[in-house]
């Protein structure tokens, strides 16, 4: 019996040693990988430093391993943090340069125009009152209403891209508007005699605020009308639900087109081509677009220019 109980007690020692050996292995194991992404985390966090930050407090020696991952968890978090109200900063810095930086822009395009139409209008009113009855009385007449119609719509432009757009969604049929939209410039469809082509199914109805929608139909429609020559034009005013379920309207012409250097900058505002424009046109459009959760694209055409106003399917349900 004593044989036994020492040979049972030698077995248990050997039992519980070789349990105390492979829970030691097991334990190291799973801590490994704790200690190394700890690791990882101290060696991320003092790469984030940067001055201006204030450097934590070292980690407590005492603690087991998840206690030491938990803190380095928390002070990462606490480092991302102070990263993001940093680049919060960042960007409202940013925001304000380029408000600045537009400001200045506009107004040195609103005196560039000013001064060269108040130019017009001083030689034509100086030529006027040196000589009673010119022969050419009409032409210089003329200049003088043709500047002051282009200081109004250059006024109206900076109000219409300044202004609060509050969209106000109705139902309404896109044919409707596409053909309000071009009885605006019959005239001038006319004057050039440009043909016009409307492309779109009287059953075709879309949500949109259609003040703002018909304001810009119209101004691609006068974009493309002033890009056209004066014998030869064609445009076609085009509205249809396409196969993602968005409703697309637009204007093409079979004008010059937009040249390449050209096409990253039509639609900032202040930036035209023309010799006469404010440079607005296309950048109250993209506002309405916007106000739409919509866009305006330049679509890539062999002649001509074509561009499309797409608004999403929620907005044409």
């Amino acid at each position: 019996m004593d044989l036994a109980i020492r040979r049972l007690s030698f077995l248990g020692i050997i039992t519980a040693f070789l349990g105390l050996i492979g829970a030691s292995l097991i334990g190291k194991a799973f801590t490994r990988p704790i200690l190394r992404l700890s690791q990882k985390m101290a060696d991320m966090e003092s790469r984030l430093h940067v001055d201006g930050f204030s450097p934590y407090p070292p980690v407590p020696a005492d603690g087991d391993e998840m206690t030491h991952l938990e803190e380095g968890f928390k002070r990462l978090e606490q480092r991302l943090q102070q990263y993001l109200m940093e680049l919060n900063k960042l960007h409202r810095r940013q925001q304000a340069m380029q408000c600045m930086a537009t400001i200045g822009e506009m107004s040195a395009q609103v005196a560039h125009e000013i001064r060269n139409a108040l130019s017009s209008l001083r030689g034509a009113a100086r030529y006027l009152v040196r000589y009673e009855q010119p022969v050419n009385r009409q032409d210089f007449i003329n200049i003088i209403e043709e500047e002051v119609q282009r200081l109004y719509d250059m006024t109206q432009g900076f109000l219409d891209f300044g202004r609060p757009y509050h969209i106000q969604l109705t139902e309404v049929s896109a044919l409707e508007l596409l053909l309000r939209s071009s009885k605006r410039h019959a005239t001038d469809l006319e004057a050039k005699n440009i043909a016009l082509t409307i492309d779109c199914l009287p059953s075709l109805q879309v949500i949109v605020d259609p003040q703002l929608l018909e304001q810009a139909i119209s101004n691609l429609l006068l974009n493309a009308v002033e890009a056209l020559p004066n014998q030869g034009g064609c445009i076609t005013l085009y509205g249809r639900r396409e196969g993602n379920g968005q409703f697309v309207t637009g204007v093409v012409d079979n004008g010059p087109g937009v040249p390449p250097e050209r096409v990253s900058d039509i639609f900032k505002p202040y930036v035209t081509g023309k010799a006469k424009g404010s440079g607005l046109g296309l950048a109250v459009v993209t506002k309405i677009m916007m106000v739409h959760d919509g866009q305006v694209e330049l679509r890539q055409r062999d002649e001509g220019a074509e561009f499309a106003l797409c608004l999403p399917p929620q907005r044409s349900d």
